[in-house]
C-alpha cells in the first residue's frame, strides 16, 4: 500500500539529521547574501537558531573549509568552490558544450551578443560560462556564478518548464504554466527582455543528457537584440541546433 504524503514527510523527516539541515541553511543564507549582519548573532536571527547552536555550527564549517570569518563576520569559504566545479565536472556541460558555444558565438562575431551556459540550482539558475567580444558593452556582461530567478528569466523558465524548481506555489500561476507550455510546444527555447537588467534580452534553450534530464541552458543575450526575440526566429532555431547538439554530445 502506498504511503500517505502526510506518512512520506514523516518518514523524510525521521530520516534527516538535523544539524546537518541547519548548517546548509546557514549555507544557503551566506551565499545567498540574505543577510545584511553576518554575524552570529545576525545568523541566528535570519536562521531562527539559538545563537550557540549557530557559532558552533559556524566554527565547524570554519575548520572544514565551507566558510571563512574574519573580524566576526563570516562568507562562504574556498572549500565550497570544489564542491560546485565537482557539481559542473560531473556534469560534463562545459567540456561537451564549449566547441558548439564557440561555434554558435563565432556566428554571430558581428554583433554586441554574448553566447552563456548555466545550470539549474534548486531555486535558481547559474552562469557558469561566458563567450563575448569587444563588441559587447560591459553593461550587458553578467558576472559567472550569477544566480538568475527562475520564474524571471528566460533560462529560469526553460528549466521550469520541464519540472526543474517547479514549486507547488509556482504551479498555481495560471500564466506561468502556460507559458512554460508553450516553451515546451517551442521545443524548450524561450525569451525574456529587460527581467535581468534593463535593456537585456535573452534568447534560452535547454540542454539534456543521456537520461533526457535537463541538466542546462545555452543562452544567447545583449542589447539591441529585441528583433529576434520570438521563439521561431533565425537566432532562435540556430540556438536550439545548437542545444540538441550539446545534448547528442552528452549522450
Amino acid at each position: 500500500m502506498n504511503a500517505s504524503p502526510a506518512q512520506a514527510d514523516t518518514v523524510r523527516s525521521r530520516s534527516r539529521v538535523q544539524s546537518v539541515s541547519r548548517a546548509c541553511e546557514l549555507l544557503r543564507l551566506l551565499a545567498t547574501e540574505e543577510v545584511e549582519d553576518a554575524s552570529v548573532l545576525g545568523l541566528a536571527r535570519a536562521s531562527g537558531l539559538d545563537r550557540t547552536v549557530t557559532y558552533r555550527l559556524l566554527r565547524t564549517l570554519v575548520d572544514n573549509g565551507l566558510v571563512s570569518e574574519a573580524g566576526g563576520r563570516y562568507a562562504i569559504g574556498a572549500h565550497a568552490a570544489t564542491l560546485s566545479l565537482a557539481y559542473i565536472e560531473r556534469t560534463g556541460l562545459r567540456q561537451a558544450a564549449l566547441p558548439y558555444a564557440v561555434e554558435l558565438h563565432t556566428t554571430l562575431a558581428d554583433t554586441p551578443w554574448i553566447v552563456s551556459l548555466a545550470v539549474p540550482a534548486i531555486d535558481c539558475a547559474i552562469l557558469i560560462e561566458r563567450l563575448w567580444t569587444s563588441k559587447a558593452p560591459l553593461s550587458t556582461l553578467i558576472d559567472l556564478g550569477t544566480r538568475l530567478s527562475l520564474p524571471r528569466s528566460s533560462i529560469g523558465r526553460c528549466f521550469l518548464a520541464y519540472g526543474v524548481g517547479l514549486t507547488p506555489e509556482l504551479a498555481q500561476d495560471e500564466d506561468l504554466v502556460a507559458r512554460l507550455a508553450d516553451i515546451r510546444a517551442a521545443g524548450g527555447v524561450e525569451y525574456s527582455f529587460g527581467e535581468v537588467r534593463p535593456g537585456i534580452g535573452a534568447l534560452a534553450c535547454v540542454i539534456h543528457n543521456r537520461h533526457n534530464a535537463v541538466v542546462g541552458a545555452i543562452c544567447v543575450s545583449g542589447s539591441d537584440i529585441e528583433p529576434v526575440l520570438s521563439r521561431d526566429s533565425a537566432v532562435a532555431r540556430r540556438l536550439a541546433r545548437t542545444a540538441s547538439s550539446i545534448s547528442r554530445a552528452l549522450r
